[in-house]
């Protein structure tokens, strides 16, 4: 079983469906339903997974209007919620702790791109991108 039907297993609530998608757009949740855009590498399919697994979970209605702040808030949370998710604190201070040269092999272990492990980095309250 790889990392994406491990994440799907976990939420038999969902249906999953990975199709291509808009350049920019990385998934979609309407209700019960994920969609994933079918072009993005496995990794990042995984983060998307969990980002809108995070909207299922803490999202209500339409959000996709992002002038108004209720929705980015609500956008916000369902992100907190996937990084979190797929990149629990403990996990990530556990590696910072080992011998490891640099931010790329920490990403590595994970299963994540460096761009986003900066990004749960700075969610987390690390700075200068260094884990």
């Amino acid at each position: 079983m790889d990392s994406i039907e491990t994440v799907m297993s976990q939420y038999p609530e969902l249906s999953f469906e990975f199709e291509p998608m808009p350049y920019g757009m990385g998934g979609l949740d309407q209700g019960d339903k994920v969609t994933i855009n079918s072009n993005l590498s496995k990794e990042e399919q995984v983060q998307w997974i969990y980002e809108e697994i995070g909207h299922s979970k803490t999202s209500t209605g339409d959000i996709s209007d992002y002038k108004l702040s209720s929705n980015m808030v609500q956008e916000y949370r369902a992100r907190t919620w996937g990084m979190t998710h797929h990149v629990p604190l403990g996990r990530l201070k556990e590696l910072a702790t080992e011998r490891v040269d640099d931010d790329y092999e920490i990403a590595d272990e994970l299963g994540v791109r460096v761009d986003y492990l900066h990004d749960v980095g700075t969610m987390y309250g690390f700075k200068f991108k260094s884990i």
